[in-house]
């Protein structure tokens, strides 16, 4: 037995299912990091403790650095804990970044 639906629900539930699939996927994409051994225990706490909460989002949403989270966190949990000056240099490096693309778009 076969159920007649019209179109347009047709169209509502396939939407709904792609807007799914996007979500999940973009989500996995973003906290994948938060899953790997160490993250929350070791590379967090030094990240708060070191940097404010505007370079903090500034590192957070750096699509390279999320990798390296998720990676290699011993390689940070390391350098968070005996070269912390190298912190400042990748901040310093995604501000000018920043910086650098937002005169792009001025040029524009």
């Amino acid at each position: 037995m076969s159920v007649y639906l019209p179109d347009e629900i047709w169209m509502l539930i396939f939407e709904n299912r792609a807007a799914l699939y996007i979500q999940s996927h973009f989500r996995r994409l973003m906290f994948a990091h938060g899953h790997t051994t160490g993250w929350r225990t070791h590379i967090l706490p030094h990240l708060v403790k070191k940097l404010n909460l505007e370079d903090l989002k500034l590192i957070y949403c750096s699509s390279w650095v999320r990798r390296e989270w998720k990676k290699e966190p011993r390689s940070w949990h390391y350098m968070l804990e005996r070269e912390a000056h190298q912190l400042w240099l990748i901040v310093a490096e995604l501000r000018n970044d920043v910086a650098n693309k937002v005169t792009v778009l001025a040029r524009l």
